[in-house]
């Protein structure tokens, strides 16, 4: 199974990205509206596919990878 994690704080497009990938056995989705929770919850996942929205108000996509290569990820 593909563990794919997607990050945007638009809930409209959360909504139908998960809808899309609700009804398969092939990959396990999870979505975050908040950055920052994600970034706090990363480490206790493992993820095949991270998708991340540029631009976010309390934190952009750059920084979250930023964050995620300086912590060896």
């Amino acid at each position: 199974m593909i563990k794919i994690a997607i990050v945007d704080d638009d809930t409209l497009f959360l909504n139908s990205f998960t809808e899309y990938f609700k009804n398969t056995d092939k990959y396990s989705l999870s979505s975050y509206s908040d950055p920052k929770l994600f970034c706090k919850e990363y480490f206790s996942q493992e993820y095949d596919v991270i998708f991340l929205d540029i631009e976010m108000p309390s934190l952009s996509g750059i920084e979250i990878h930023d964050f995620l290569k300086n912590n060896n990820s």
